[in-house]
């Protein structure tokens, strides 16, 4: 198990029955138990099935005309069995137990003849709640109805995020949610896998979190010099997506660091080479009241480089503290040195270019708040 876990699988019957020869119906059912090793507790795993037109003239499987109908109860299943049976790649950081928790409880409903069909599974976990309504066409799996998740931070998934993004979540306001849209949402059958879906819109409300004042966030509080090794509050205002090729666009997304200071990120993911390419960014109001620095435009952003491969997602604190060094003496010095100033003033200009930078997207949650 990826978890480092161990599960029995205590018994499991299978039966097919087929009452005639030739390609006539195959009706089977399925009925299990499954445990964490040497502990209390069993899951169950137990469904009826059909097959039918699964065998071609020449007596050999023919999956495209094939109709097959399953109906299945899992309860109270350990999740790292999920992982065992899940067709994640070895190299994956992110077993399904993470997101899952550790008890799966789901029923499991579908209907496919010839290519064409429906898919249902409604999930009930111990961390994570979801529908997932599909329709296969030709091989392909796409959204019925839009698929909405509520989740929130396992251990392993903080293990995760404290390795992946330097990130370590104390505390959370409330479960996150997940909205993705059914329009435009597509993934191959063949290759199921999120490095090759493709959807127009998504949305991730992380809400407000509480994280240790280390790592990617003591990074930000070290730019801002105000660093506690404390804790520090971040509120995600809602952030808006869309993946092409496993490739995912994020939106600005605005966050209210530490209840009282902007900042926002936006850039890609890139799931087919597993690597990160975003930019976290420092606003003018945030600038001016933890540095002090004046005369900036209102809408002015600090672009601060954040990339990395999965596991190792770093901020470029060097380049932002070079920025920082430069704008304050670009703001210092050009209107009193003359043709010094005007030289340094265009060269601020050229290296910090304003035009990459997406406009915000109020209205921002903390504004109800009088933040």
């Amino acid at each position: 198990m990826r978890s480092g876990a161990l599960t029995e699988l205590k018994t499991f019957d299978f039966d097919v029955a087929k009452p005639k020869a030739g390609n006539t119906p195959l009706i089977f059912k399925f009925d299990g138990n499954v445990s964490p090793y040497g502990k209390g507790g069993r899951g169950k795993i137990q469904g009826t099935g059909k097959l039918e037109e699964f065998l071609s003239s020449a007596e050999s499987l023919d999956i495209n005309q094939m109709t097959i109908s399953i109906h299945a109860q899992i309860k109270n299943l350990p999740s790292v069995f999920i992982d065992a049976l899940s067709s994640l790649d070895s190299s994956s950081n992110f077993p399904p137990s993470a997101f899952l928790g550790d008890l799966f409880n789901a029923n499991f409903d579908a209907e496919v003849k010839k290519s064409q069909g429906k898919v249902t599974m409604d999930i009930d976990a111990t961390a994570c709640k979801t529908l997932f309504s599909g329709i296969i066409s030709d091989g392909i799996l796409y959204l019925h109805k839009p698929l909405k998740a509520i989740f929130t931070i396992t251990p392993q998934l903080n293990d995760i995020l404290d390795k992946g993004a330097d990130l370590v979540i104390v505390a959370m306001e409330k479960p996150i949610t997940l909205h993705i849209h059914d329009e435009g949402f597509a993934v191959p059958l063949k290759n199921l896998h999120i490095r090759n879906m493709n959807f127009k819109y998504g949305q991730l409300d992380l809400g407000q979190i509480i994280v240790k004042d280390v790592g990617s966030a003591g990074e930000v509080s070290n730019l801002f010099k105000m660093s506690s090794g404390g804790n520090i509050s971040l509120w995600f205002a809602p952030s808006e997506f869309s993946m092409l090729g496993g490739k995912m666009y994020v939106d600005r997304t605005e966050i209210l660091y530490n209840h009282t200071y902007k900042v926002c990120l936006w850039g890609k993911v890139k799931f087919p080479s597993r690597k990160v390419d975003m930019t976290l960014g420092l606003t003018a109001q945030a600038l001016r009241a933890t540095l002090g620095i004046q005369g900036l435009d209102d809408d002015y952003v600090l672009k601060v480089p954040l990339k990395g491969s999965f596991g190792n997602l770093k901020v470029d604190s060097r380049a932002a503290t070079g920025k920082i060094t430069f704008l304050l003496a670009r703001k210092h010095l050009a209107p009193q040195t003359g043709i010094f100033g005007q030289v340094l003033g265009a060269v601020g200009d050229l290296t910090d270019d304003q035009s990459d930078v997406p406009p915000p997207k109020p209205p921002f949650p903390w504004q109800a708040k009088n933040y």
